[in-house]
């Protein structure tokens, strides 16, 4: 299970990268404003923790190993705690579920 403060950040950033906001600017924010991103963001963040599979983004070394997916037998090494178990996991999870990503 995430934290709730990591998952909170994630969803921030992904609410700002859907509406094309800059994190930086938003203590500059109407009122009203800023709740209503509080609220959507807070949706988001439920949202991520039960359906991560339709918030993963993956880093340019994991795509060059999905794009291997082709070939018979293949592996990933890599360094320490760069997403070798998370990439793993996920391509797993999209066999077994059937619900590939559009890239």
């Amino acid at each position: 299970m995430l934290d709730t403060n990591l998952l909170m950040r994630r969803a921030l950033r992904h609410v700002c990268d859907q509406h094309g906001l800059d994190p930086n600017n938003l203590a500059h924010m109407p009122f009203e404003a800023k709740t209503k991103l509080q609220e959507l963001t807070i949706a988001i963040a439920e949202d991520m923790r039960y359906n991560q599979l339709k918030y993963f983004r993956p880093f340019p070394h994991q795509i060059k190993f999905f794009n291997t997916g082709h070939f018979e037998r293949r592996g990933i090494l890599a360094a320490n705690r760069i997403g070798k178990t998370v990439s793993t996991c996920f391509e797993t999870a999209c066999h077994l579920t059937g619900r590939y990503p559009e890239w």
